[in-house]
This record gives structure tokens, C-alpha cells and sequence, in this order.
């Protein structure tokens, strides 16, 4: 298979780690893809690197490459980011355009890994990691080795053990209109969040700013 990713490698990876277990086959990364090319003038078979065992892993940011032995290759993936439009000619029948993951399959994916923790609980990682699929998965795999009724009391733990201490509910845009409407108490909590908030004081004057002038311009 060629996938080709659509933002990032996540879905690639999944597939690529569910055939190796599937085929019960080892990963092993290549950096050079020609030298697995079996070499059909090579009588003594010293030119066939190939192991039966193992799932070869080619990783490249543009896969250009033309040769049609390619297709020789037992147990071949290639990961890209982007594809030659003459390559992908080549090998059509081999490509697979990798969708961009929707914010309901990162839902379901945080549900289905994490069954038996609180679904608000499982929601409100998601609304702060910005449903970034990789700390979803990172975060919640921990919890795989524990039974789906044990899982909502270490999720409660890995709370109080700040596990997801760098992360939170708002954005600079709170700060900003919790400013204009004087909300002391919201822009309290933000504050105690502050470190953790991607808030350039730049920024931030920028947006004051503008909607100040909007206020302005209203209200004259």
C-alpha cells in the first residue's frame, strides 16, 4: 500500500500497526526502498533482503518514485504527505488518499478506547485538547491494561495527577470579551489558566483594540 496522508500520519499509522498485527508481522523502517527489490538474475538468492516476517515501513514527505518493481515488494507500506501526480499513475491501484479524521470519529475513537470512563469526562479532554487526535490517543491508551469499570476512577486520577495539566477550556478570544463585558470572575479563572493559553500580549492588544473601535463606533 501507499497511503497518503491527509494532515498527518495518525490514520496512517493505525493501518499500517493493524496489518502488521493482523499478518503477525514485525515493522521494521527502511530508508531505502530500491533494496528490497527482489533481483530476478540473482540465482544464489544473495540480493533478496526480503524477511517473511516482518512489514517494511518506507517514510517519505514525497513519494516520486517510478519503477515498476517496485510492485515486486512483498510486504511493502509507503507513508507520505504528498504524492507525484506521475507516481500516482503508476500506482493507482496501490494508493490510498488517507481522509482528514472528522471531529465525530475522534469522538467515537476517544469512546470505543476508553469505554467505561464518563462520556462528559471523555468530551471535555476533547474540548481542551482541541480534539487533537494524537493526545487523545496518547492520554487514553493508558488506560487500555485496566477493565472498562475501573477506568473512570483512573481517569479521575490521572486528573488529580495534573496529567492534563497543560491543557485547557480557553482561547485569547476569552480573555478578550471577558475584558469588554467586565466579567471579573471569568477573567479570574482565565488567569489561573493563563500559562497553559496561547495569549501574546501583542495579540491580545490587537483584538482589544478592534473591539474597542467596534464599541466605539456603535454606540457614536
Amino acid at each position: 500500500f501507499i497511503f497518503v496522508n491527509s494532515e498527518d500520519s495518525f490514520l496512517s499509522n493505525q493501518y499500517t500497526n493493524a496489518i502488521a498485527q493482523k499478518n503477525e508481522l514485525k515493522i521494521v523502517p527502511v530508508e531505502e526502498i530500491k533494496s528490497l527489490i527482489p533481483n530476478d538474475n540473482d540465482i544464489f538468492g544473495i540480493g533478496d533482503v526480503i524477511d517473511e516476517t516482518c512489514l517494511y515501513v518506507y517514510r517519505t514527505d514525497k513519494f516520486e518514485e517510478k519503477d515498476t518493481d517496485i510492485k515486486k515488494i512483498k510486504h511493502l507500506v509507503i507513508v507520505c504527505d504528498k504524492i507525484d501526480a506521475e507516481s500516482k499513475e503508476i500506482f493507482k491501484e496501490l494508493v490510498v488518499d488517507m481522509p482528514k479524521l472528522e471531529p465525530w470519529q475522534i469522538k467515537d475513537y476517544a469512546y470505543s478506547i476508553a469505554d467505561g470512563v464518563n462520556t462528559k469526562k471523555l468530551d471535555w479532554l476533547l474540548t481542551v485538547s482541541s480534539n487533537n487526535i494524537h493526545r487523545v490517543h496518547s492520554e487514553l491508551s493508558k488506560l487500555t491494561p485496566f477493565i472498562p469499570k475501573e477506568r473512570d476512577y483512573v481517569f479521575d486520577m490521572m486528573v488529580e495527577d495534573d496529567a492534563f495539566v497543560d491543557l485547557s477550556n480557553f482561547v485569547i478570544f476569552d480573555l478578550s470579551n471577558a475584558i469588554i463585558k467586565k466579567d471579573i470572575k471569568t477573567i479570574a479563572k482565565i488567569l489561573e489558566d493563563i500559562k497553559k493559553i496561547d495569549v501574546e500580549p501583542l495579540g491580545l492588544q490587537v483584538i482589544l483594540t478592534n473591539q474597542f473601535r467596534n464599541i466605539i463606533s456603535v454606540q457614536l
